[in-house]
């Protein structure tokens, strides 16, 4: 079986979020059940020199996007098993950031038909596509409206609903190669919407957890579209992200100065270089709280704001915080940070060396989300073998189950309603464990079983490929 995934970012050439993380793992998972698999992406300017001097051009071709006709390079080579290939346009993607661009329609429209138009070339054409968010959109809706000539079907995962490439009409004639009679099935109020338009054709639809299938199915997380989510519940199915384990592993991790594997007095050193490098008391006995973070509202980082002060006050604890974001958010946590320089540290960038240090280090890692469609940093969390604690939502609700001490059952701690006084008793009800050895030691154990790769979650992708393509069998 050969799957092709189409994508915008892949770890480790471009990143901005979780899907490149995804991206980087999900197939070398799918590797192992057997399947061909290989991934196209735009071909952004700042891809390193050291990928960039593995590429080999296979073709050069002209992709039209309506009346403009531009230049299209694919370029393509093999990295553990997968085979890359890259879109390359220097107009398009030769450009300081991944997005924000105001031409951002006409950018992945272009990206879409110079997908569409590599099929013949690639080496091995696909049985089956996978397409990751609104950037991918068109490609399913193009598959089911007869302006392919030899279409295949088409599976797309959406990694969060909020972002759904809605443009204006005029998108509709002046870029896209639909007859009017399609209109319909792309607009959505008062805009041409990407996203839509892979709802509405594709074959079938997953989310990042299965608690977040249901979730965006609601007024509260359906960003608009939950009717359409409803109406088509039954080939939506929600599949759980992986980590991958060989990456994100304590033992080997070269940015882990002290490395370990279920011995918390190498971690415990590990928590003194955090404690050095975010300026804070290098005492093994403080409990430290970590949160690695975009600093935006749906992260929960309000809440954090809201009980920060208090929670040092009354509680003998440390806080490091890392990320970007939300200028007033960072400039809360600058303020929290100047008030309590001994208890409270936040570094306002985002550095990954610095991030898995951070994990490694701490005690507790909070993940306090308004919603989380998955959440990868709760998984990395429990792999470096430090405590979370999140709100009951989505991935959140579907990897962290709270400790219950009468039965000893539970990986960390979780409140369900979005608000700071939940938030508060549950970080204290964290550290009342923590100070209780026997309860610690076992929640600890917990932790170590924690299943958080893509083993199960490759099977079920493999069983939903492998229903769509004998569906498709039988209807032949």
């Amino acid at each position: 079986m050969n799957v092709l995934h189409v994508a915008s970012e892949c770890s480790p050439f471009f990143k901005t979020g979780g899907l490149a993380d995804v991206l980087g793992s999900l197939p070398k998972a799918l590797l192992k059940q057997g399947i061909n698999v290989s991934v196209i992406l735009p071909k952004y300017g700042h891809l390193s020199d050291e990928w960039q001097n593995q590429l080999t051009l296979k073709k050069s071709f002209t992709v039209s996007v309506t009346w403009r006709n531009q230049y299209c390079g694919l370029e393509q080579f093999v990295y553990q098993g997968v085979t890359y290939y890259f879109i390359d346009n220097e107009y398009y993607f030769k450009r300081e950031r991944l997005y924000g661009y105001l031409d951002e329609a006409e950018r992945f429209t272009f990206f879409n038909h110079a997908v569409l138009s590599s099929l013949p070339f690639l080496d091995e054409s696909p049985d089956l596509i996978h397409c990751h968010d609104w950037q991918s959109g068109l490609i399913p809706a193009y598959m089911k409206t007869g302006s392919v000539e030899n279409p295949v079907p088409t599976v797309f995962t959406i990694h969060n609903l909020r972002y759904q490439g809605a443009f204006p009409l005029d998108v509709f004639r002046e870029l896209l190669h639909f007859a009017p009679e399609h209109f319909a099935g792309l607009e959505m109020d008062g805009a041409i919407n990407f996203l839509k338009g892979a709802l509405v054709h594709s074959d079938r639809v997953t989310t990042v957890s299965p608690t977040y299938a249901q979730e965006i199915q609601t007024p509260a997380f359906g960003e608009g579209l939950h009717g359409l989510l409803h109406q088509e519940r039954g080939k939506t199915k929600g599949i759980l992200n992986g980590i991958d384990l060989e990456d994100f592993d304590p033992k080997t991790d070269p940015h882990v100065t002290y490395p370990y594997k279920h011995n918390q007095m190498e971690k415990r050193k590990n928590k003194q270089v955090i404690q050095r490098l975010f300026e804070l008391p290098e005492r093994k006995d403080i409990p430290l709280i970590a949160m690695v973070s975009r600093l935006v509202e749906e992260k929960g980082v309000p809440l954090l704001t809201q009980i920060a002060g208090e929670l040092v006050t009354t509680e003998n604890v440390q806080l490091a915080i890392l990320g970007t974001g939300d200028p007033s958010l960072e400039d809360q946590l600058h303020h929290l940070a100047s008030l309590h320089p001994h208890q409270i540290s936040f570094k306002c960038v985002f550095a990954e060396p610095l991030a898995r240090k951070l994990y490694a280090g701490a005690d507790l890692f909070i993940m306090p989300s308004r919603f989380e469609p998955c959440g990868l940093s709760q998984m990395i969390s429990l792999r470096y073998e430090t405590v979370p604690i999140v709100r009951e939502t989505g991935g959140l609700y579907d990897t962290i189950q709270s400790y219950n001490e009468e039965i000893g059952e539970g990986n960390g701690f979780s409140f369900t309603h979005y608000n700071a006084h939940d938030f508060l008793y549950t970080i204290k009800r964290a550290l009342r464990f923590y100070r209780t050895e026997k309860e610690w030691e076992n929640l600890l154990l917990n932790i170590y079983s924690s299943e958080v790769g893509w083993d199960v979650s490759a099977k079920q992708y493999t069983a939903l490929y492998e229903e769509i393509l004998g569906k498709r069998k039988v209807e032949a």
